[in-house]
């Protein structure tokens, strides 16, 4: 009897720390929005383009001619993340740009630079697809972010 109660208060004990890790896991695991949960955010240009951002975030889809154009924001970190994607929004970042950086994401390969005060965002393979902000002192967040970037 006592081993049965013995590996009952195991088995309890190991599903209750994976149920923590699993709460800690769909945490943010960058310091924006450090405790809101990490969530999609879809932006549809006929083809799909997924963004995981913590949940203080919010996607601004606005009205394009040529492009695909919105922003994401944060007020309570006072972030804006402007896109634009599409064959004619071009390659912010191209593979010539000076200080360009080559990042392999998650799901897609990306550039980035900092350049008049601005973080700037290019996925060659996702339309092209730019996003630029001037918040530049949350660059290595955003990096972190980014790579969550999926094409479907």
């Amino acid at each position: 009897m006592k081993l049965f109660q013995l590996l009952t208060l195991s088995f309890c004990l190991f599903f209750f720390a994976q149920c923590k890790n699993a709460e800690e896991d769909s945490r943010s695991i960058v310091e924006l929005c450090k405790n809101d949960p990490i969530i999609d955010f879809s932006i549809n240009t006929g083809k799909e383009l997924i963004l995981k951002f913590p949940a203080c975030f919010e996607l601004n889809v606005l009205q394009g001619i040529d492009t695909y154009i919105g922003y994401l924001n944060s007020t309570s970190e006072g972030i804006e993340i402007f896109y634009d994607i599409g064959v004619l929004a071009g390659e912010s970042v191209s593979e010539n740009s000076p200080n360009q950086v080559e990042v392999q994401g998650n799901f897609e390969i990306f550039r980035y630079h900092i350049q008049d005060n601005a973080l700037t965002f290019t996925f060659p393979n996702a339309g092209p697809a730019n996003f630029r902000t001037e918040q530049i002192e949350h660059q290595d967040d955003l990096i972190e972010l980014f790579k969550s970037l999926q094409i479907n």
